[in-house]
């Protein structure tokens, strides 16, 4: 492996590209083929997709009707980019890296398969937030601290749970520097409230989809029968409209009432069956177009489960650690958040994608068993 040097970014974006770009993709757009080719209008939608590329990916489809640069190529950049920021997290130790950023890169290679763009955006904000609350100090950077609200606009534009993870990291912040909260949460509002405002404006939602409560009952369904159903929008490519978005919304309600009377229901989506297929996921999901039963991914599934069982366990060490406990503790709380969002909003037919926000939380929670946090010297590039 080539020694740290100024060149290494490099490397890690080439990397990125020729590991993850030259497969098919899901276009951002193209969220349960409710639209056949993107439009500016679609920054009004109240579908889960990553609104702010839109108009890339439209201006690149009226050239050439695709979007390989905008999502494939952009995919295997911010890989790239992610991959160097765990690299120098591990202070540029390969050893620590493989062990703890394994799983992650065996995980993005199996997603990239397919995947949307958005996966990747998810894994990127998390880990340049994280990357950045490390070193956060009376000295820190104007800059810096606006980039860390781009960041965290682009966790909360990437999931619809992406709300939630910027609440926690807010309060983390205030917590430990309450004077660098300012800056970052009035950029969040700034680039992402306007999307959240159109929200609710059109859907009546502040979450970024119109999806919600029919995730709710894909996880619960067995249960609890669905008052509405909502598939029909779907089948209709309506998913996108307020209709849609009350259907939805019915379905949620319902299973909140339900729940309410019968909290033992909740069994139906967390048991441990479920948490296993979500912390343990299969590698080969259903749009793929990869070989389940081949001999080399399934051997590669052994290695994948193996590579999970250690980051697991030095998570754990990390955890029963002293040293850096709030930062370890956010860690933990954004991680089981994801995780139970999957556990009760979804089939877990696709969780080698949904998981990914999840595993590289938790691969920078292992990551701090080995060290202190970088100081600013070695991400001066965020700050750029």
């Amino acid at each position: 492996m080539p020694k740290y040097s100024k060149w290494m970014p490099i490397f890690f974006l080439l990397a990125g590209v020729l590991l993850f770009s030259f497969f098919p993709k899901t276009p951002n757009w193209f969220w349960m083929g409710q639209y056949s080719k993107p439009d500016f209008s679609l920054l009004g939608t109240g579908l889960p997709i990553f609104r702010p590329l839109i108009p890339l990916e439209t201006i690149e489809w009226k050239i050439h009707q695709s979007n390989w640069l905008s999502d494939n190529f952009l995919y295997g950049l911010l890989s790239g980019i992610s991959l160097y920021l765990l690299f120098i997290n591990c202070r540029s130790k390969w050893s620590i890296f493989f062990i703890t950023s394994g799983p992650l890169m065996i995980a993005i290679w199996y997603a990239s398969h397919g995947g949307p763009i958005y996966d990747i955006t998810a894994i990127f904000g998390i880990i340049a937030t994280a990357t950045i609350i490390q070193t956060l100090g009376p000295k820190t950077s104007i800059k810096r601290l606006v980039l860390l609200g781009v960041f965290l606009s682009i966790i909360d534009l990437s999931r619809p749970f992406g709300l939630t993870l910027c609440i926690f990291i807010i309060g983390y912040i205030f917590i430990k520097n309450r004077n660098a909260v300012f800056i970052p949460l009035i950029t969040l509002v700034f680039l992402a409230g306007p999307f959240h405002v159109n929200q609710l404006a059109r859907f009546q939602t502040i979450t970024l989809s119109t999806y919600g409560g029919n995730n709710l009952m894909e996880a619960f369904n067995k249960v609890i029968p669905p008052d509405r159903d909502c598939y029909f929008f779907e089948v209709m490519k309506n998913l996108d409209s307020l209709e849609a978005a009350k259907c939805a919304a019915i379905n949620q309600k319902k299973i909140s009432k339900e729940l309410l009377k019968k909290p033992q229901l909740i069994y139906a989506a967390i048991n441990p069956e479920r948490i296993i297929q979500t912390i343990f996921p299969q590698p080969i999901w259903h749009a793929s177009n990869l070989e389940i039963n081949s001999k080399i991914h399934i051997s590669v599934r052994y290695i994948f489960h193996v590579f999970l069982v250690v980051l697991y366990g030095l998570a754990f060490w990390a955890i029963i650690k002293p040293q850096r406990r709030a930062y370890k503790t956010l860690l933990l709380v954004c991680f089981s958040y994801v995780v139970f969002t999957i556990l009760i909003a979804s089939w877990l037919s696709e969780v080698i994608r949904t998981y990914l926000p999840a595993l590289a939380l938790i691969t920078l929670l292992a990551q701090t068993k080995f060290k202190a946090p970088p100081d600013e010297g070695q991400t001066k590039a965020l700050a750029v």
